[in-house]
């Protein structure tokens, strides 16, 4: 889900991200806690140079696309009834055999 909630909820109040030259991208969630992911390649070579050379700097907000958060995907059932759902399913397997 954190995933989606990066897509489609970014703008004012919602999370941002700003990448270095080197491939680390710093996330900032709405609640102002960082995270920082590095790129992958850097586990299986550590010596190779994965700058992404100078990059342009993009002052202050970008316009929020509007109606972006009604866009986001949304799950026909809730993950709980799912997973109620799967264990009826394999009881009623499991009683028949």
């Amino acid at each position: 889900k954190h995933h989606l909630l990066r897509t489609f909820w970014v703008g004012r109040g919602g999370w941002r991200d700003r990448q270095l030259p080197d491939g680390t991208i710093v996330w900032t969630a709405p609640t102002g806690h960082t995270y920082i992911t590095r790129p992958g390649a850097l586990l299986y070579f550590p010596g190779w140079k994965t700058s992404t050379g100078a990059l342009r700097r993009v002052d202050g907000d970008l316009p929020e696309p509007a109606g972006r958060a009604l866009r986001m995907p949304r799950r026909p059932s809730t993950r709980q009834t799912e997973r109620a759902r799967r264990i009826t399913n394999r009881r009623a397997y499991c009683d028949t055999g």
